[in-house]
């Protein structure tokens, strides 16, 4: 049976991240699983639904795209969206992921055949991402006017390794995300709020499923592009 894999990201005025976000599946579609494309939003957030509009057109193969509307006090506790997501998925595995998060070629394809034999684990994460300067991931935002299907430049992103599962970068089996949710009884973390939260609840995750930093793999070709003003800090601009 094809493996399913389901990838969760939260879009809040990130509508220009969100195009290379979803540009890797129509550039780089899986060959031997399929993948269903998350998008947590707010539909009065209109350059994100315009992004979700221009992507919704295309087909690439073996992707399927969910696009979740939320109200906007819930959609910004990222805790409340990837709760519910994860209750519900029907996916074999959940990843976890943020709009400034990249998973390019052959990443769906090799996450598969390295997890496939490791089900007793309960946490995944990339050992090795490639990451921009903030320079760099800065003109790479700016350089998108409207919603269109981009890429960035491998070469421009240097190696970054990471110690443990951070909040983009959290991927799980299904028996894990259906039986957990998402921090499901933290009264912090599932109350909606006025404003984006910063989002510490990935630690707070990693010990309610009982694990430190979870198992890191060398899975191919994950990109974060790096930029020096957070969304959250800067209300007004969008990234």
């Amino acid at each position: 049976m094809t493996p399913l894999i389901e990838v969760c990201t939260h879009c809040w005025h990130y509508d220009r991240l969100l195009c290379y976000h979803l540009s890797a599946f129509t550039l780089f579609p899986p060959k031997e699983c399929c993948v269903r494309v998350t998008v947590c939003y707010c539909e009065e957030d209109e350059p994100t639904v315009a992004v979700l509009d221009f992507f919704g057109r295309k087909s690439p193969p073996n992707v399927e795209w969910n696009w979740r509307p939320m109200q906007k006090e819930r959609l910004l506790r990222r805790g409340i969206g990837r709760n519910e997501v994860a209750l519900t998925t029907e996916a074999d595995y959940l990843m976890f992921s943020d709009a400034d998060y990249l998973l390019g070629e052959g990443m769906i394809d090799a996450f598969v055949l390295q997890v496939r034999a490791r089900q007793h684990e309960k946490l995944w994460y990339p050992r090795i991402i490639r990451a921009s300067d903030h320079e760099h991931g800065d003109a790479a935002i700016e350089s998108v006017s409207s919603p269109q299907e981009i890429w960035i430049e491998p070469k421009r992103y240097r190696r970054l390794k990471l110690y443990r599962a951070i909040g983009g970068a959290q991927y799980i089996p299904r028996r894990i995300a259906n039986e957990f949710g998402y921090c499901k009884r933290s009264r912090r973390y599932q109350k909606p709020s006025s404003f984006w939260r910063r989002t510490f609840e990935d630690t707070r995750y990693r010990k309610t499923i009982g694990v430190s930093r979870g198992v890191g793999l060398p899975f191919p070709s994950v990109f974060r592009i790096r930029h020096s003003r957070r969304g959250r800090d800067h209300p007004e601009i969008r990234l």
